[in-house]
């Protein structure tokens, strides 16, 4: 009889994690025990039919052969621990018998089986189903728009200004799904006081500050201050003048917030620091407050969308696979006869991966755990758990390794115990894994990225290998380029020739090329496949990626929408040109048009693309033909459409990810991807991202239950010092999850590596002075003395370059034809909208507008000077001497190209010029209905969003000055900037402002309703920019 312990094994990468999962399943079965009493889990359904077909080839081999009987004998003894006496037919027989009953799969598959079986307790209506990826995106789209249409506008807006700042540069839906897709899970676990929590410092009236400003200004005539005149005087002009971030960010106060005491090389005068500090009170409370409210009102936001989503499930019954999770995770609430009967049909828990469990999985599983390590593991009971914190890479999909760190010490009788040997990788290859991970600090520059490395050095063991095998490293730097996309775009084309190269070898070598995004993905198939060389993909890419599916999409569109001339120009320059009238001239007839759609309708969609594909067949490659079958697949499983109605199908396309799992020697995927695979070769050549993105939003956790404890809207790194502690230690915990899961991804990249690990590193037409913190930089300064930028040279290699030279010859064919081209693309078709929609600028003109637009030619550049004007002006909050020259060196930041003709308008502007007054704060000082107000804010480019006249109106207006008395919004004006010439003397002035007073009109509506205004309360007014004209508009 076996001994069953309860065990957490602690497995690093290719030490036979999976080898030991079978072991155990192996030995439950020869002792009898039930297959339908064990579950065994994993995170995902391959790594599941890895495990089952494991167990069952094992199990078969030993019947069928003696000598390998006996290995497996001995195998499970040293397993057990006691020499074993195993014959394996009647586990063989029982298995067999219980195949279909086998409860190997992942988590949320589990839980969706005890849903379905619990579906009256957890009150489901019968027939529900999970949501596929399409429906979630569709349902996503809904809910986005009844948020936008039917909320209330006052707050779409108040989230505006807390979120943006008046830098907005997105539409309100977009910004909408960016919070959903960062943040949903989040809101999903926390409660609202994580979000609401009160963080608000004293307040400091704007008399005391005023009194400290005045006090500042003394300081200017004191000589004994002399040196400190010139920063005390721009510090007090930032604050006079309300441009709060940057005043916290320069001069003395920035460093006063930072910690420091000096200024230059001069200690700051005790009567400056006391007379500052007050300066710091106030900017610690209104940033504060700013924060307290931007948090508050995403979470109001994220719970308005969830209600709306929520509903668009309820109406069609459907869950999410989160929704069954967390229905799970309502196991210990069920009636105690239900949870006892669920309980008994699982004896025997094996938990696969389990550093990747999320919070709802471990809440909806924990119970059984703890119920089964009540006693001693045995025959009757046993709990085996195998995972890697190494590898915990899914913290984006709401993984949390501190649960597997934490599982040893709350599970009773448990034992834990560690694998470092590697049953995959040669020794060079683990040397050079061990050489990056103990080094990671010797970069001479992590600054808050310390500690963290130093704790992951510090924890991380050195790996030997049990194998002799031939290895080798490269890392070589890729061409130079300026900017990150040229630096990747180099580095994917050195990926392709280390490729080629390796198949120029002639030897059947396993080629992994891993990368951090999908799009690099589609690059590399389609460089891999323009070369002649298949290569397969895990995960996928929409179809969409792929040149002939595209110019199938658009004969599609064409049957649908017959006078695109873009698509009939794109079908034209295509095999399907055949398929027109005249394969010269840009028409499809009524009767070729009345034909196809017939053609349609009689033999079905995916039997149409059939007959539309065979028109490739001279053309494609073999890789193109594949995805072309993969979209008539996906055409034959789809339902739920009118025939005719071909968008649906197109956008359902674009939304949908396909893999290529062939069996080619090349292999592209992500990281995640490859998790639990191996290659002989791995290429990695996306090594440019830095160890942490800035992030949205920070989150501190509950060291018991690892939920979200507080949430807060991230700030600038430079106001660290002057926000509560609270909102530090959350940025401190969030910046330590992201640094971990990056080297994570880093570890599992390297470890994917059997003989040969070849890295790529980006390389910067002008070096920086400091190393960034870059993973390769990182790489480079763990195994070398230096940080070398020289562009294609290699800057360290170790170990056999011929490493390949014993494996057998590759007898895999190389596809030659050239790859099919794509020709002109197609600007993607707008999504359905269930309101019709106008942009205010849409009105201009009223009514007479839309026949004269389509008939007058477009001005190109007068729409690009126009452009240009417009960004310039973004960039000024009021009007000051330097306004111009920061403009245009904002501008220059953002790689814009400024004309001489903007330059030159921008530097005509005069201090008493109509535009300068405008755009002044002083103007408001009279305005009818700003002249009394207590606080001005500007949005510029403010994106508008309102329903008028049962029309949904979307745009953005240029500036809006809003005023405020105390707390309450009082008034608004609109300013929008035209760059119309009106003539020398003006003439057309009047007829301009007639053009434009309904596109006015609609900004002043739609403001009204987003802020809750009446509309008496806001004005507008037009900025003539090239003659100096400023005009307000009179409302009826």
């Amino acid at each position: 009889m076996s001994e069953f312990k309860h065990l957490l094994i602690r497995a690093s990468a290719g030490t036979g994690k999976t080898f030991r999962l079978s072991n155990r399943y192996i030995l439950l079965l020869c002792n009898d025990v039930d297959p339908r009493d064990i579950l065994a889990t994993t995170f995902t359904r391959k790594a599941a039919g890895e495990i089952r077909d494991r167990i069952l080839e094992r199990i078969a081999a030993a019947v069928l052969d003696e000598e390998t009987s006996d290995k497996l004998v001995d195998q499970l003894s040293e397993e057990s621990g006691s020499a074993l006496t195993l014959s394996f037919e009647s586990a063989f027989n029982l298995i067999l018998e219980q195949l279909h009953l086998l409860k190997i799969g992942t988590l949320d598959s589990f839980f969706a089986k005890w849903a379905i079986q619990l579906g009256f307790e957890y009150g489901l209506t019968p027939g529900w189903s999970v949501l596929s990826t399409t429906e979630y995106n569709q349902y996503v789209d809904q809910a986005i728009n009844e948020v936008i249409q039917f909320g209330k506008n006052s707050d779409l807006a108040r989230l505006l200004m807390l979120l943006n700042k008046g830098q907005v540069r997105r539409s309100v839906s977009d910004q909408i799904r960016e919070a959903v897709k960062g943040l949903r899970d989040i809101h999903r676990q926390s409660t609202e006081e994580a979000w609401t929590y009160p963080i608000s410092t004293n307040p400091v009236s704007k008399e005391v500050l005023e009194a400290a400003l005045a006090q500042l200004e003394e300081y200017l005539n004191a000589d004994e201050y002399e040196s400190f005149h010139k920063v005390i005087n721009e510090d007090v002009g930032r604050m006079r003048r309300g441009d709060y971030q940057k005043a916290a960010t320069t001069g003395i106060l920035k460093k006063l917030i930072e910690g420091e005491s000096r200024f230059g090389k001069k200690e700051i005068p005790t009567p400056v620091l006391t007379t500052y500090q007050t300066v710091i009170d106030f900017l610690k409370h209104r940033f504060t407050v700013e924060l307290h409210n931007q948090t508050t009102a995403t979470f109001d936001l994220l719970t308005r969308f969830e209600t709306a989503f929520s509903n668009a499930k309820q109406r069609h019954n459907q869950l999410e696979f989160t929704d069954v999770t967390t229905l799970a995770g309502d196991f210990g609430n069920l009636p105690p006869a239900v949870i006892g009967r669920l309980s008994n049909e699982i004896e025997h828990l094996m938990l696969d991966e389990f550093q990747d469990t999320s919070v709802p999985q471990w809440n909806a599983i924990s119970r059984l755990v703890y119920d089964l390590t009540k006693l001693p593991g045995g025959v009757e009971s046993s709990l085996f758990c195998v995972g890697d914190v190494k590898q915990a890479i899914y913290g984006w999909r709401g993984g949390r390794r501190e649960i597997f760190n934490t599982l040893s010490a709350s599970v009773a009788n448990l034992s834990d115990k560690g694998m470092k040997k590697s049953w995959r990788s040669s020794d060079v290859v683990l040397q050079f894994v061990n050489k990056v991970f103990c080094n990671l600090t010797a970069h001479p520059a992590l600054g808050k990225y310390t500690p963290i490395l130093k704790h992951w050095v510090d924890d991380f063991p050195e790996h030997e290998t049990e194998l002799d095998l031939p290895g080798y490293i490269q890392f070589d730097n890729a061409s130079a380029g300026s900017n990150s996309a040229d630096r990747v775009h180099c580095a994917l084309q050195a990926a392709v020739e280390k490729t080629i190269e390796l198949i120029n070898t002639n030897k059947a070598i396993s080629i992994g090329i891993l990368v951090r995004k999908n799009i690099h993905i589609a690059t590399l198939i389609s460089e891999l496949n323009q070369r002649g060389i298949r290569a397969s993909e895990e995960g996928g890419n929409p179809l969409t990626h792929f040149h002939p599916v595209q110019l199938v999409q658009a004969w599609l569109h064409l049957l649908e929408f017959p006078e695109d001339k873009t698509a009939l120009f794109r079908i034209s320059q295509s095999p399907l040109r055949q398929r027109l009238a005249a394969p010269d001239h840009l028409a499809l007839s009524d009767a070729i048009l009345n034909r196809e759609r017939q053609n349609l309708l009689d033999i079905g969609l995916s039997g149409y693309l059939h007959e539309l594909c065979g028109e490739f067949d001279e053309v494609v490659t073999s890789a193109q033909r594949s995805r072309l079958n993969q979209m008539i697949s996906f055409a034959d499983s789809f339902s739920g459409l009118d025939p005719l109605r071909l968008t649906e199908f197109n956008l359902a396309l674009e939304l949908e990810s396909f893999a290529d799992e062939s069996t080619s020697t090349v292999r592209v995927m992500t990281v995640h991807q490859s998790k639990g695979l191996e290659f002989d070769a791995v290429i990695l050549p996306t090594l440019d991202n830095t160890l942490t993105k800035t992030p949205k939003y920070v989150v501190s956790r509950s060291s018991e239950t690892q939920l979200p404890q507080k949430v807060f809207a991230y700030r600038s790194e430079s106001l660290m010092g002057i926000l509560p502690a609270e909102y530090t230690q959350a940025v401190n915990a969030t910046l330590t999850e992201k640094t971990q899961e990056a080297l994570c991804v880093l570890y599992v990249a390297m470890t994917r590596a059997v003989h040969a690990l070849y890295l790529i590193g980006p390389c910067n037409e002008k070096p920086p002075k400091t190393p960034p913190t870059t993973i390769a930089a990182l790489i480079q300064l763990a195994v070398t003395d230096a940080y070398d930028q020289t562009p294609d040279h290699t800057i360290y290699r170790e170990g056999k370059p011929d490493w390949f030279s014993s494996l057998p010859d590759n007898s895999e064919p190389m596809d030659d034809r050239p790859l099919f081209q794509h020709g002109l693309q197609r600007t993607a078709q707008a999504s359905p909208q269930e309101l019709p929609t106008a942009s205010p600028s849409s009105l201009e003109g009223g009514t007479q507008f839309k026949v004269r637009s389509l008939l007058r030619k477009s001005s190109t550049s007068a729409l690009e000077f126009g452009t240009l004007v417009h960004k310039a002006f973004e960039y000024i909050q009021w009007w000051n001497p330097n306004s111009a020259q920061e403009s245009l060196a904002a501008l220059q930041h953002n790689r814009i190209v400024i004309s001489e003709p903007l330059s030159s308008l921008l530097h005509s502007i005069s201090p008493d010029s109509e535009i300068a007054k405008a755009l002044s704060r002083h103007f408001y000082q009279i305005h009818p209905v700003l002249a009394d107000t207590t606080d001005l804010r500007v949005f510029n480019e403010l994106p508008v969003t309102a329903i008028v006249d049962e029309q949904l109106i979307r745009g953005f207006a240029d500036r809006i000055v809003l005023g405020f008395r105390g707390d309450a919004l009082v008034g608004a004006d609109i300013i929008d900037f035209k760059t119309d010439w009106l003539g020398d003397d003006l003439e057309s002035l009047p007829e301009r402002l007639t053009h434009y007073t309904p596109q006015l009109t609609a900004y002043r509506a739609t403001v009204a309703q987003m802020f809750k205004l009446p509309v008496s309360a806001i004005t507008a007014r037009l900025l003539f920019i090239r003659h100096d004209c400023h005009q307000e508009i009179l409302f009826d």
